[in-house]
């Protein structure tokens, strides 16, 4: 089952609310907005007051709340480094959000780039022997094969691993591009496909890669990018018990005993380590460093 990038944000918010008990006064817009529009039009203006207001993955700040019709100042717009984008009738609308989507996507962002290398994506790519050409260019991304292969002759499709290659991650830029070379020494019929199968960094995750399998991750590290990204996140509430000029934060505080969100981010960097040991035993099991031998 794939999951997209929006599912991935949705599950980190609703694991950090099931932990915190924290959930945001909601409404929706009632007619379309643009990218550069200084007003939005909600469903219940009571549920919106001034302040910072999430719509979408945007955050915006609000001046005035009247009558259900919010009034933006010209600083208003993709607050927080997030970005101003037109937004449709009926997108949710959140009020004072205690874990912006932004924050959200960075702590993903952090977490895919902690994983690499001890996890990574596997890659394919091909190229064409050629007879009295020993060396190829490799994509700039190859952080080291895994396995080398050609087509045989014949309508089988199967294809002949390769024992005797070599890969050059240092390689003469002039001569190959990207830097990554693979001389192959085994005997291959010219005008077949040699395939590489390759270890290399995931693709950034953002709403434009789709899925997380789009961005090289497999299906089961949903969850491992979820505790990930949640222990980012949690482990900075207990910041919040020093605001002792905030009623609100006075009121918690008789609940929530000191030392709770610490508690709460070993639990998931527990949870987070595990997985990631059993992907990495997962990944290492499938994808065996084949053997081979180099002249």
């Amino acid at each position: 089952m794939t999951t997209t990038y929006g599912q991935l944000v949705d599950k980190v918010r609703y694991l950090l609310r099931s932990y915190t008990g924290q959930h945001e006064i909601s409404t929706h817009l009632t007619a379309d907005m643009t990218a550069e529009g200084l007003t939005a039009t909600i469903s219940d203006g009571n549920n919106v007051s001034t302040g910072l207001v999430e719509i979408g993955d945007e955050l915006v700040w609000v001046d005035s709340s009247t009558g259900g019709v919010l009034t933006i100042p010209p600083y208003g717009r993709g607050y927080n480094s997030t970005t101003p984008v037109a937004h449709l009738t009926g997108v949710q609308v959140l009020t004072d959000p205690f874990f912006p989507r932004k924050a959200i996507a960075d702590a993903l962002v952090d977490t895919q780039r902690a994983l690499y290398p001890t996890l990574f994506a596997v890659k394919t790519t091909e190229f064409l022997f050629t007879a009295g050409q020993t060396s190829y260019n490799l994509a700039s991304d190859t952080d080291r094969v895994l396995s080398v292969s050609w087509q045989m002759p014949g309508g089988s499709g199967f294809w002949q691993p390769l024992r005797r290659w070599r890969f050059d991650n240092d390689a003469n830029t002039t001569s190959f591009t990207s830097g990554g070379s693979l001389s192959v020494f085994d005997a291959v019929s010219p005008d077949r496909n040699v395939r590489v199968v390759y270890a290399g960094p995931f693709t950034e995750l953002s709403s434009a890669a789709g899925t997380i399998e789009t961005a090289g991750h497999e299906s089961s590290h949903a969850d491992l990018l979820t505790y990930g990204a949640a222990f980012r996140l949690v482990q900075f509430l207990e910041v919040s018990r020093l605001n002792i000029s905030s009623t609100e934060n006075q009121e918690r505080s008789k609940f929530a005993a000191g030392g709770a969100a610490s508690a709460l981010t070993r639990q998931l960097i527990g949870l987070y380590d595990r997985r990631l040991e059993e992907e990495r035993r997962r990944l290492l099991e499938l994808h065996r460093m084949s053997i081979r031998y180099t002249r």
